[in-house]
C-alpha cells in the first residue's frame, strides 16, 4: 500500500524537455492526462514520490486513449532506458526500520470539543509497516492517573491511518479541560507495539 504525496510528469524528447501535467489523485492510485505523443521513439517518463510501507512493493500501471472506447494496455515491466540500473515494476528496500508503528501525529493539539464547529475532534494520524495480514490496533485516551477514558480497536494492514476522538469518555460524556494522555498499539503475530504521548482538551 502506498501513501501518495506527490507527483509530476516529466516527457523527455530532444533535448530532455520537460513538461508537467496535472493528475487527478485517488486513493493509492493516480491518473494522468497528457497530449498525444507523435514522435518515433518518444518516451514518457512518470516521476512521483510516495510512502512505501511493505517490502517488495508491485506498481501496477495501465496506458489509454481517451479518444476511444480500447481497453486499456498494461504496462510492463522492462528495459525503457539504458541510464537506469532497473527494469522492474517494484521496490526493494534493504531497511524500513524496526518499528512496525511510527510517525504518530495528534491534530489539533490542543483542541476544543465543545460544538462549535471548530477542532471539535483530534485526529490521530500514524504509520503501519510491514504487515501482510492485519494486526489488532488499539487508539486510547487516559487521564493522568491511567484511567482508560476513550478507545477504539481497529483491524488494519499495512498503511496510513487516522482515527478521530469527539472528546467525550465511554460514558458519552465530554472531558473536562486538561491534560490527557493517548496511546496507540498494534498486536501483530510478532508481538505488540506502542507508542504514548499527551494532548490538551480547552475550551
Amino acid at each position: 500500500m502506498i501513501d501518495l504525496r506527490s507527483d509530476t510528469v516529466t516527457k523527455p524528447t530532444e533535448g530532455m524537455r520537460k513538461a508537467i501535467f496535472e493528475a487527478e489523485v485517488g486513493d493509492g492510485e493516480f491518473t494522468v492526462r497528457f497530449p498525444l505523443v507523435e514522435e518515433d521513439g518518444a518516451r514518457l517518463e512518470v516521476t512521483f514520490d510516495c510512502q512505501v510501507l511493505v517490502f517488495g512493493t508491485v506498481f501496477s500501471g495501465t496506458v489509454f486513449d481517451s479518444r476511444t472506447g480500447e481497453l486499456p494496455q498494461e504496462v510492463r515491466a522492462g528495459d525503457a532506458s539504458p541510464m537506469l540500473s532497473s527494469n522492474r515494476l517494484s521496490v526493494g528496500i534493504a531497511e524500513l526500520g524496526a518499528d512496525i508503528l511510527s510517525a504518530i501525529e495528534v491534530s489539533p493539539d490542543p483542541f476544543s470539543p465543545n460544538g462549535d464547529g471548530v477542532n471539535d475532534t483530534a485526529e490521530f494520524r500514524y504509520h503501519l509497516k510491514k504487515l501482510l495480514l492485519p494486526g489488532r490496533v488499539a487508539v486510547s485516551v487516559l487521564d493522568l492517573a491511567g484511567t482508560r477514558l476513550w478507545q477504539r480497536s481497529l483491524d488494519q494492514a499495512s498503511g496510513v491511518y487516522a482515527v478521530e476522538w469527539d472528546g467525550r469518555d465511554r460514558g458519552g460524556e465530554t472531558v473536562a479541560p486538561g491534560i490527557y494522555l493517548y496511546r496507540v498499539e498494534v498486536e501483530t503475530a510478532s508481538g505488540r507495539e506502542s507508542r504514548a504521548g499527551a494532548l490538551r482538551v480547552v475550551y
